[in-house]
């Protein structure tokens, strides 16, 4: 065993034994590619930007040069907006770097496509059992071959500014009903003041569908159900109903990509978005005077929202897999989840509970913790490698009810026949 698996091991024991991990030890298939010091680690992503994410991955980056002396890591930011299609693109062309980040549809996706190594080996000889991890882990098993570790959940719920609640005199929301009612008492027209946003335009069909699922999750709904379609369920039909009501009433803004969103709620334009905590964390960053007034909630629905999830996993044809295998377990390393759930504000893939004193300051983030527990993944289920495809036909046909002013039910009826000839149901 090389001395940097000793001190991987060494590190760890104090996560394996608090979570009950099962120890085991190595095995002659242990795979190799050299020894990892003087390699250049490939891990190009959107999280090396700044703010939390970057802190993070500075984190990982250290962590895994303090055990490969001589080693390092090269990392390109790519803008989130391109960073998925830049990876699924290298990865099918034989230019893979040798870390990914896939969210959960992609993992489906490139799981079914066989680019990604499994992680078994190198997780049995670290004693890490992927059973003791939160439920969103499970995405990246199949048939029990773990293809990633689960960094950390971001279940949605509903980020609000109290301020703005207060002022127009009405309860944070517990029911679509109440939520609609508050929405109209806050729009403020005078000061472009509006009660809740979502995606409208200006976005990918990916990010449209990022930002609506957790309405039509909320309402029970989903377009696409264990492979199959039912964009024209009761429950689909009833949520994209809600969220028409509010854009035809103005009550939203029109034309709102995800970036507008975050700048308009870091502005204090907006008075709550059905998001991850991220929201919260980063108006901190950008804007503490109105983020005295940030909170979360439980999103006002009826149903658990939906949560995506961020993964760390390995290309097949990865050139440094023990060096990317180091990386990936810092995932479950303990100053990884320390600094998750106090810098990130949200759940890390193994269980935690939250620090006395962080939930003494945000008493909201036992609400993040418990939202993982409960949510769904994101992701249309039972499609594989078809999800970035199910994803593009939503968000196409739901920017098409705004913009042609269809129906509701008109709307889900053109989704379901385009999935139903997309998945051949």
């Amino acid at each position: 065993m090389s001395i940097s698996r000793t001190s991987r091991l060494l590190r760890l024991s104090a996560i394996v034994a608090a979570a009950t991990l099962v120890a085991a030890s190595c095995g002659s298939d242990e795979p190799s590619t050299g020894d990892p010091g003087d390699q250049v680690l490939s891990v190009p992503s959107h999280l090396w930007e700044g703010g939390a994410d970057a802190e993070y991955m500075a984190l990982m980056e250290e962590l895994t040069v303090a055990d490969n002396p001589g080693a390092s890591i090269d990392k390109p930011v790519i803008p989130f907006a391109d960073y998925h299609q830049q990876a699924y693109t290298q990865m099918v062309s034989g230019q893979a770097p040798d870390v990914v980040i896939p969210y959960d549809p992609q993992m489906t996706q490139w799981v079914q496509q066989d680019l990604l190594e499994p992680l078994n080996p190198w997780l049995e000889e670290a004693g890490v059992d992927v059973e003791a991890m939160i439920e969103a882990e499970q995405v990246a098993v199949v048939d029990g071959e773990v293809y990633g570790l689960l960094a950390h959940s971001n279940p949605r719920l509903l980020v609000f500014n109290r301020q703005l609640f207060e002022q127009a005199g009405v309860e944070i929301p517990t029911t679509p009903e109440d939520w609609r009612a508050a929405i109209e008492a806050i729009r403020d027209t005078d000061n472009e003041v509006f009660g809740a946003a979502f995606v409208t335009g200006g976005a990918s069909p990916a990010d449209i569908y990022q930002y609506l699922m957790p309405i039509v999750a909320g309402f029970g709904g989903a377009f696409v159900t264990d492979g199959e379609p039912t964009a024209t369920s009761d429950e689909v039909v009833e949520a994209l109903d809600f969220v028409k009501g509010l854009y035809n009433d103005g009550l939203v803004p029109a034309g709102t990509s995800s970036a507008d969103i975050v700048d308009a709620f870091q502005s204090g334009k907006i008075a709550s978005v059905v998001t991850g905590p991220f929201l919260a964390v980063a108006t901190q960053e950008a804007n503490p005077e109105v983020a005295q007034h940030v909170s979360l909630a439980q999103a006002p629905l009826p149903n658990p929202s939906v949560s995506v999830n961020l993964f760390m996993a390995m290309p097949r044809d990865a050139q440094h897999k023990d060096l990317a295998a180091d990386f990936i377990l810092n995932t479950v390393d303990p100053q990884i989840l320390d600094l998750t759930i106090r810098e990130k504000f949200v759940p890390p893939g193994m269980p935690v509970d939250v620090p006395a004193d962080l939930l003494a300051e945000h008493p909201y983030l036992q609400e993040v913790v418990d939202a993982a527990t409960t949510a769904v993944s994101y992701a249309p289920g039972g499609v594989g490698e078809q999800a970035t495809d199910v994803m593009n036909i939503v968000g196409d046909g739901f920017q098409a009810m705004l913009t042609n002013d269809l129906s509701a039910e008109e709307t889900a009826e053109s989704i379901q026949n385009e999935l139903t000839t997309l998945l051949g149901s």
